[in-house]
């Protein structure tokens, strides 16, 4: 059972966590956008894929640190787990498995590829979008887990 201080450090850590995945999301969805529209041609989709290349790939820290802690968070309790905890970790698992999905299919691929596909970053952007709104539904979880 984790008291005090730890646990403090767990919610701090894991709110960071979620911060980033969602806010960081949140921005790297936006500029996307904003690139997409200012610039032309090839820059345009190199500023695309390094934006989310650099996002992902952080993303591989954030993601077992913010399983962890919610993990940590959750033995706190040291009883059967409301509704609302199964909610979130259900969230997470949908957020984890849109971050593989993305990582290891159209990033890799445009890594590979000679000739940016823009095509790959759309499915891109559709799926980090998605991911935002799964993270959003899980911290309204976890905000309103009192009220519930």
């Amino acid at each position: 059972m984790i008291t005090g201080t730890l646990w403090s450090i767990a919610l701090g850590t894991h709110l960071l966590c979620m911060a980033y995945w969602i806010g960081g999301g949140l921005v790297v969805w936006r500029s996307d956008l904003l690139s997409e529209r200012s610039l032309s041609g090839v820059q345009s989709l190199s500023l695309r894929f390094q934006n989310y290349a650099r996002y992902y790939r952080t993303l591989w820290h954030v993601m077992p640190l913010s399983a962890l802690t919610g993990i940590a968070l959750g033995i706190r309790l040291g009883e059967p787990l409301p509704a609302i905890y199964h909610l979130m970790t259900l969230c997470w698992i949908v957020m984890t498995a849109l971050f593989c999905w993305v990582y290891f299919s159209p990033l890799r691929e445009l890594k590979r590829a000679l000739q940016m596909k823009p095509a790959s970053l759309l499915r891109i952007r559709k799926a980090t979008l998605l991911m935002i709104f799964v993270g959003i539904i899980a911290t309204c979880a976890g905000a309103f887990r009192e009220l519930i």
